[in-house]
């Protein structure tokens, strides 16, 4: 099994600081000309099923994004609807403390009423701390509901770690595969964007045991969003 579990989404119009859309039109200029035409091609269910099909993979986290004075708004509404009556695409709902009154009981509405697996916070582009004891609630109802929280931190004790953004093929550069390390190793998850497919290869082809690669792949993911 291949686990994606990393894709945005956006709002549509478009909500997103200027310099958002700067970034990420110098971003995308080769492959796609503009940001405004990579959303074009990427708006629809369809499109990213069609994406994870060219490779290969079973199942894609699609991300809400709350932080509107750093990146574009993917709301949860436009992921619920994204991901409505397609059990390939997994929705994962964003709160920021700034904005919403009791984000725990904001969660568990989520959760319980429209089906959300997963939180994704963004303690970096919102200005908060991931340790803020106001966020003690929302990790307790999120313990309570058995879903995963996600944010971009370092490695902590029983912490699975996210490698979207890492070149796959220096995985074992950057965690020398040690007996400590090693453990470390088997709990990553596999989390590529716009190459999937060349990474997924890249996996496969690590010094690696054949267990270790498909718990890098997917089968940690599949675990914690009780896919199997």
């Amino acid at each position: 099994m291949v686990v994606d579990f990393h894709i945005h989404c956006y709002d549509r119009p478009l909500r997103a600081p200027e310099s958002f859309v700067a970034f990420m039109d110098r971003e995308l200029a080769k492959s796609h000309g503009s940001f405004a035409k990579f959303l074009e091609r990427y708006g629809s269910a369809a499109s990213y099923l069609r994406v994870l099909d060219e490779a290969g993979a079973d199942y894609g986290v699609i991300l809400a994004e709350l932080a509107p004075i750093t990146s574009a708004i993917a709301s949860n509404e436009t992921v619920e609807a994204l991901c409505q009556g397609q059990r390939r695409l997994i929705p994962f709902a964003s709160l920021n403390p700034y904005l919403t009154e009791n984000p725990a009981r904001e969660l568990e509405r989520l959760v319980r009423e429209h089906g959300f697996r997963g939180l994704k916070l963004y303690p970096t582009y919102s200005y908060f701390y991931p340790n803020d004891p106001k966020l003690y609630p929302v990790y307790a109802k999120a313990q309570e509901l058995g879903i995963p929280v996600k944010w971009h931190t370092g490695l902590r004790p029983n912490v699975y770690m996210e490698i979207a953004g890492l070149p796959p093929r220096r995985l074992l550069t950057y965690f020398p595969p040690r007996a400590r390390q090693r453990q470390s190793a088997l709990r990553l998850r596999l989390a590529e964007r716009a190459t999937m497919k060349g990474n997924i290869d890249a996996i496969r082809a690590l010094a690696l045991s054949e267990g270790a690669k498909e718990r890098i792949l997917g089968g940690n993911a599949a675990r914690l969003l009780k896919l199997l």
